[in-house]
C-alpha cells in the first residue's frame, strides 16, 4: 500500500511542513520491511477533492501493558526514527485534520491502545490526542530523546560559525584537539552521495568496533536493523539525499556520519569513531543540546 501511494506521499511531503526524509515513504517502507514485516499496517488517509492532504502510518499489534494483553495502533516508527507525525500537506488544518484522522480511529473497533513515539513539539499528532481528550479518553505524554542542532549562516567563514550555546572554552578544545589530529598525519573529509555496499561496510565495521559493538547496539549487531539502514541508503542514494561523510587519517576512516541532506538540511542518524582516536574527539556534545522531539499516547 505504501508503494501504490508513494507518489502522492512524496508530493504531500515537498508541498508541506513535512519535508524531512522521517516523513517519506521511502522511510516507512524500509521500517516495515526490517521492523514489522508479519505486522498488519493501518493507513488512515485524507483526501480533498481527490487529493491526498494527510496520511497516517500506524502498526497494528498485540503487546503487553504492565502484564495486560491489549491491542495497540503505534505509530510507524522506533528509535530509529528520529520523528513521527500525522503527516499534512500544504494549507491542512492540522486541528481539522486530526479531528477527522481521530474519528476514522474512534470509530475502528478491535484496538485498545494509540501511541505514536518521538513526536516534535507542537506536532499534528498532538491535536490527535486533543480530540480524544475532549471526548474524556485517558491520554498521556512522556518527554522522549533529546538531539543537537546547529543553525549555519548561508554564507560566511566555517570557522566562525559559533556552535548552537558553546562556550569559548569548547570551541577553542575543538580546534586544539583538531591541531593535534593533523599532527598525526595527513587529515580529509570524504562524502559520498551513493549506498556503495564497500562503504556502508566500511562505516558498519567502525561502528562495531566500539562501545556500540559492545553492548550489542551497533547497526550490524542485529539482521533487522542492518537490512533497514542498507535500504535506506539505497533510497536515499536514488533520491539525491544521501550524504555519508568519512573524517580520514592517511586515508583510514576513525570516525564517520550516516547523514542525510534534504532540503538545506542536515541530519544525522547515526555517529561512529574509531575509540583509539578517543583522545582526539570534540566531547562536550551536552552543551549545545536542546530538546526536540515528545511522544504520545491515548489509552
Amino acid at each position: 500500500m505504501i508503494e501504490q501511494l508513494a507518489l502522492e506521499w512524496r508530493t504531500l511531503c515537498q508541498d508541506g511542513s513535512y519535508s524531512k526524509p522521517f516523513f517519506r515513504p521511502e522511510w516507512f517502507r524500509a521500517h516495515v520491511r526490517a521492523f514489522a514485516p508479519d505486522k498488519q499496517i493501518w493507513l488512515v488517509m485524507l483526501r480533498d477533492r481527490g487529493r491526498l492532504s494527510a496520511v497516517l502510518p500506524l502498526a497494528y499489534e498485540q503487546v503487553s501493558i504492565f502484564g495486560l494483553p491489549v491491542t495497540q495502533l503505534r505509530g510507524l516508527a522506533n528509535d530509529h526514527s528520529p520523528c513521527f507525525d500525522l503527516i499534512l500537506g500544504t494549507g491542512v488544518s492540522a486541528e481539522e485534520a486530526a479531528a477527522e484522522v481521530w474519528k476514522v480511529l474512534r470509530n475502528q473497533s478491535g484496538w485498545d491502545f494509540l501511541k505514536s513515539p518521538n513526536v516534535p513539539a507542537g506536532g499534528a499528532f498532538e491535536e490527535i490526542l486533543h480530540a480524544a481528550e475532549q471526548e474524556g479518553y485517558p491520554t498521556g505524554r512522556w518527554e522522549s530523546f533529546c538531539t543537537p542542532f546547529i543553525a549555519l549562516p548561508e554564507a560566511g567563514n566555517p570557522e566562525t560559525v559559533q556552535l548552537g550555546e558553546t562556550n569559548s572554552k569548547f570551541r577553542a578544545n575543538l580546534r586544539r584537539r583538531k591541531r593535534n589530529l593533523a599532527a598525526q598525519g595527513n587529515v580529509s573529509l570524504r562524502r559520498i552521495e551513493k549506498a556503495d555496499p564497500a562503504v556502508l561496510e566500511c562505516f558498519y565495521r567502525l561502528e562495531q568496533t566500539g562501545w556500540k559493538g559492545r553492548q550489542g547496539t551497533a547497526i550490524d549487531c542485529n539482521p533487522s536493523t542492518r537490512q533497514f539502514y542498507d535500504e535506506v541508503a539505497r533510497e536515499a542514494g536514488r533520491f539525491g539525499y544521501l550524504s555519508l561523510y568519512f573524517l580520514e587519517l592517511d586515508g583510514r576512516a576513525v570516525a564517520g556520519h550516516f547523514g542525510l541532506a534534504h532540503e538545506d538540511i542536515y541530519y544525522c542518524p547515526k555517529v561512529t569513531y574509531n575509540e583509539q582516536w578517543d583522545a582526539y574527539s570534540p566531547g562536550g556534545a551536552n552543551s549545545f543540546v536542546r530538546p526536540l522531539k515528545a511522544r504520545a499516547e491515548v489509552g
